[in-house]
C-alpha cells in the first residue's frame, strides 16, 4: 500500500477486469468442478448488472487512463500537468456524453483529458489540487468546462484514484451538470449588483439635480429681471443651457436606474442621436466607426432621453456582434403617416450577426430567438431598447441584407403644436395663493423654490423637515393652500410627509418635488398629487400649480 493514501485507491479491479473473468469463465466451461463454474458464472452476471447500472445511471460515469502511470513522488503541480497531458478517456456512459452534446458514449472514449479540463483556468488547477491534497479522493469539485458546441458547462464531480505501486494509474469520476444552477445564482448575483448600480445613480442623480436646481433657476432669474450687458447675457444664456444639458444627462441616469418618467416634450431627434454618438464614442474604441446619416426630420412630441437610450443600447449591440472592429450605419428619416403625424425612422446597419440560423426577417418578438441576437440570452440591449419603443406605441424589426443586419425603430409621433409664448413678467398667470408652505431640507433650493413662488406673488412659509413641516401646519392659524415637498427628506420620506399634512389639512393641495425620479410608491388616498422632476423654472413651477388649480376647479 503507498504510503499517505487510503485502501480503496490502491485496490479494486476496473470493469476489463471483470471482463476478463467473465472470459475466463467462458473459457473455463469444460472444468469439472461445478463451484468453480458457478463462481465464474455469478461474476458474470454481477459484470452484467454493472454494466447495466454504469450505462442506466442518469449521472455522468468516466475513467480515464494514465499512460505512462504517474509518479506519486513527483511535486503536486507537475504530476497534475502530467495527468491532464497523459490522461485518456477509456470508458463513459451515454448520460455523459450528452453532456457534452453527444448522443452515445462510444463518441468519446479516447478524448484525452487537456481536451475536458483547461489548466489555464486557475479555478480548474484549484479542483485538481483539491483532489490531490484529500488523497486522491474528492468529492463535490467544481469543474469548468466547454461541450462540443464551446457553450460553458459547470460539473459537480466526485473522484476515485487508482494507485499500483506509487504510480496513480487511473481516475474513476462521476459528474452532475450544475450550468443551470450555476446561471441562476450568476444571474441573481448580476440582478444585485445593477440594483446596487441603479441606486447609486439615483442617488447621484438627486444630488445633481438639486445643484442644477439652484444654478439654472438662479440664472433664470437673473435673465429675467436683472438689465444686463449684451455680452453678459450671452454669457449667462450659455451657461443656463449648459445647465439644461447636464439636466438630461441625469435623466439619463435616472433612466438607467428606471426612476425616469418620459418628459414628452416638442424634441429634434437628430439632436438626441449625435449627442447619444459622442457620448459612446469614447466608449467603443477607435476601431468601431459611426457614420451618419441624418435626414431632416420635424420636431416631434417625444422625451430626448429615451431617443439617446435607444441608440445607445443598439450600438452596444452591434459592437458585441462586430467582435470589436466594423463600421456601424446610423440613419434617420422621416415621412408623413396622416396629415397631422410623421413617423420617425431610425436605422442602424451593421455588418455580422450572432448566430450561423438565417432568417430573411425578424419580427419584434422573433427578434430575440432569432440569428440576430444571441439565441441562449434573450436578455440583451434589443429587449431593452424593445421596452422602450413599445412604450412610446412604436415597432422594433430586423431584417437580414446579405451580411448586414438592419434593426428599424419606427416611432409614430404628433407634430409640434403651435405654441403661443407670454411675455415674461414678474407675476405669473397663476391666481394668488395666501399661502405657499415649502418643504426641503437642501438650503439653496429652499432659497431658489422661495423665490420663484415671491415672484409669482405667493405667501411663502418654509420647513427643512418633516417635523418642521408639520409642527407649522399644527400651530398655524392662517390658511396654508399649497405644500410643495422634496420627495428625500432627512427625517420621514416626503410622502409621509403628505400624508400626515392632509390628514391635517383636507382642502391642502400637494405638489412633490423629486430629483430622483417618480416615487413608485405614490398612495392612492392622497388624491391627484403633481410630481416634479428637478430642476425646473420658474415658468414651469407656474404650469405645475395651474395643473393642480385646473384639477381641483
Amino acid at each position: 500500500m503507498t504510503p499517505g493514501f487510503p485502501a480503496y485507491v490502491t485496490s479494486g479491479a476496473n470493469s476489463r477486469d471483470l471482463s476478463a473473468l467473465a472470459s475466463l469463465s467462458r473459457m473455463s466451461s469444460d472444468v469439472s468442478d461445478e463451484a468453480l463454474l458457478r463462481r465464474f458464472a455469478s461474476l458474470e452476471t454481477e459484470l452484467q448488472r454493472l454494466r447495466s447500472f454504469f450505462g442506466q445511471n442518469a449521472d455522468g460515469m468516466w475513467c480515464f487512463e494514465l499512460e505512462p502511470p504517474v509518479p506519486l513522488a513527483l511535486e503536486r503541480d507537475q504530476a497534475l500537468e502530467l495527468c491532464v497531458a497523459r490522461g485518456q478517456l477509456v470508458e463513459c456512459n451515454d448520460a455523459l456524453a450528452r453532456m457534452y452534446g453527444y448522443v452515445h458514449a462510444h463518441e468519446l472514449i479516447g478524448t484525452p483529458l487537456g481536451v475536458f479540463l483547461d489548466l489555464s483556468r486557475e479555478d480548474n488547477f484549484d479542483y485538481l489540487r483539491r483532489f490531490w491534497d484529500s488523497g486522491l479522493h474528492l468529492r463535490d469539485g467544481e469543474s469548468h468546462e466547454r461541450d462540443r458546441e464551446g457553450n460553458d458547462k459547470v460539473f459537480l464531480n466526485t473522484l476515485i484514484g487508482v494507485t499500483a505501486g506509487e504510480h496513480l494509474v487511473r481516475v474513476w469520476g462521476t459528474q452532475r451538470d450544475i450550468t443551470p444552477q450555476r446561471m441562476i445564482e450568476a444571474r441573481r448575483m448580476q440582478l444585485q449588483r445593477l440594483h446596487a448600480v441603479e441606486e447609486l445613480a439615483a442617488g447621484i442623480a438627486h444630488h445633481f439635480n438639486n445643484m442644477l436646481t439652484v444654478i439654472s433657476g438662479n440664472l433664470s432669474l437673473i435673465l429675467e429681471n436683472a438689465v444686463l450687458a449684451s455680452e453678459d447675457q450671452e454669457a449667462l444664456q450659455s451657461a443656463s443651457r449648459a445647465a439644461e444639458h447636464a439636466a438630461g444627462l441625469t435623466r439619463q441616469l435616472l433612466h438607467f436606474s428606471q426612476r425616469h418618467q418620459p418628459n414628452f416634450e416638442p424634441i429634434d431627434w437628430r439632436e438626441g442621436v449625435q449627442a447619444a454618438c459622442q457620448l459612446l464614442q469614447p466608449i467603443i474604441g477607435d476601431r468601431v466607426r459611426i457614420e451618419l446619416d441624418l435626414g431632416e426630420t420635424p420636431r416631434v412630441l417625444g422625451d430626448a432621453a429615451l431617443v439617446q437610450q435607444i441608440v445607445v443600447h443598439l450600438v452596444q449591440h452591434a459592437r458585441q456582434t462586430l467582435l470589436g472592429r466594423g463600421t456601424i450605419q446610423i440613419r434617420l428619416r422621416s415621412e408623413s403617416i396622416a396629415p397631422t403625424q410623421e413617423r420617425v425612422t431610425l436605422e442602424l446597419r451593421h455588418p455580422g450577426h450572432r448566430s450561423s440560423r438565417s432568417r430573411p426577417h425578424a419580427s419584434s418578438v422573433d427578434l430575440f430567438f432569432s440569428g440576430v441576437t444571441h439565441e441562449q440570452d434573450p436578455v440583451t440591449q434589443l429587449a431593452q431598447v424593445y421596452g422602450i419603443v413599445r412604450n412610446l406605441a412604436g415597432t422594433l424589426s430586423a431584417h437580414r441584407e446579405g451580411v448586414h443586419t438592419l434593426i428599424q425603430v419606427e416611432i409614430p409621433a404628433e407634430r409640434e403644436a403651435p405654441s403661443i409664448v407670454a411675455p415674461l413678467g414678474r407675476r405669473s398667470a397663476v391666481p394668488e395663493l395666501e399661502t405657499v408652505l415649502v418643504v426641503e431640507d437642501d438650503p439653496h433650493v429652499l432659497a431658489t423654490v422661495r423665490r420663484f413662488l415671491m415672484t409669482s406673488g405667493h405667501r411663502v412659509l418654509s420647513a427643512r423637515s418633516v417635523s418642521e413641516a408639520i409642527a407649522i401646519a399644527d400651530r398655524s392659524q392662517e390658511r396654508i393652500d399649497l405644500a410643495i415637498i422634496d420627495v428625500v427628506m432627512p427625517d420621514k420620506s416626503g410622502l409621509i410627509c403628505a400624508r400626515e399634512l392632509a390628514a391635517r389639512r383636507p382642502t391642502l393641495q400637494l405638489l412633490l418635488m423629486s430629483g430622483r425620479g417618480k416615487p413608485p410608491d405614490l398612495e392612492p388616498d392622497l388624491g391627484h398629487i403633481v410630481v416634479m422632476q428637478k430642476p425646473f423654472s420658474r415658468e414651469e413651477l407656474d404650469a405645475a400649480l395651474r395643473k393642480l388649480l385646473d384639477r381641483t376647479g
